[in-house]
């Protein structure tokens, strides 16, 4: 069979071609679908390796099955990188872009905010309009409205809150209907003997804040009734009621958050320290 009698289909600009011959030019395949030819034509590749760039003039052997698609050379600055925005594919035309600039990539809503997926359960990264991620195939992110206008929580905080569950089965986690602040209620918090505590247990509350977790819990609370030395704990408050949780509670100043990666377990176990650390 001569190389005149060989059918190729491939698709380009996911249309399908059948291509007489085994190979052709960059310029040739952007001429066949109609592509502008200050466009620059790339081929993509399997899994999560980086799409391949045709010159006009590189002369590309193909394969039944091959796609390809084009970028305007302006957005172009060397290989695409292949990531998914809001569970689908796009080529990123840089290595590093804004949020800004993959939300409308994706045509994500403007005022919408930006996460970028991290593995296990560490938090998701969000990620501001200005601010430029160095991208790599395989990236996922996702955008969701400002203040979540839903009572739906980000999977990582999810995560973060079943993590603290299952370390302590009594917790309980009270939410505020419609949006995503929430209070994480311990009870059978152990407090060290000879510390002066009048009780050998006490019920914590740590505030998830809306903006969680970019916004840091400030401060957690204490079941009223619990004093040191025969008078009230340093940096602890009056009662007062805390969001949906059932009852009164007393702020304490020491804040939750210990210095490295915060999550809502760690939290809450820096929390229980506090009380041990008291002098």
């Amino acid at each position: 069979m001569t190389d005149g009698n060989i059918r190729i289909h491939v698709h380009i600009e996911k249309k399908l071609y059948e291509i007489a011959g085994p190979s052709r030019t960059g310029a040739e395949l952007k001429a066949l679908a109609g592509i502008d030819p200050s466009f620059r034509l790339f081929k993509e590749t399997p899994g999560n390796d980086p799409d391949i760039p045709i010159g006009d003039g590189e002369v590309v052997a193909l394969k039944n099955g091959d796609h390809f698609y084009s970028l305007p050379v302006g957005r172009v600055g060397g290989e695409t990188v292949s990531i998914h925005i809001d569970k689908k594919q796009f080529h990123a035309p840089r290595p590093a872009m804004t949020g800004a600039e993959l939300k409308q990539l994706a045509g994500i809503d403007p005022s919408f905010r930006l996460f970028k997926e991290t593995p296990g359960n560490d938090p998701d990264v969000p990620i501001g309009d200005s601010e430029t991620v160095n991208l790599k195939n395989g990236d996922h992110f996702y955008s969701l409205p400002i203040g979540r206008v839903s009572d739906e929580l980000l999977p990582s905080v999810q995560a973060e809150m079943q993590e603290v569950m299952t370390a302590h089965p009594d917790a309980q986690v009270h939410r505020r209907p419609g949006t995503p602040e929430a209070w994480i209620e311990v009870p059978g918090t152990v407090l060290p003997s000879g510390k002066g505590w009048n009780q050998p247990t006490t019920t914590i509350v740590v505030p998830v804040p809306a903006g969680y977790p970019t916004a840091k819990p400030p401060n957690f609370f204490v079941a009223p009734g619990l004093t040191r030395n025969g008078g009230t704990p340093g940096g602890m408050g009056g009662a007062q009621a805390v969001g949906t949780v059932p009852g009164t509670w007393c702020a304490m100043c020491w804040g939750p958050v210990a210095e490295g990666r915060t999550t809502l377990l760690s939290c809450v176990r820096f929390a229980m320290s506090r009380f041990h650390e008291a002098q």
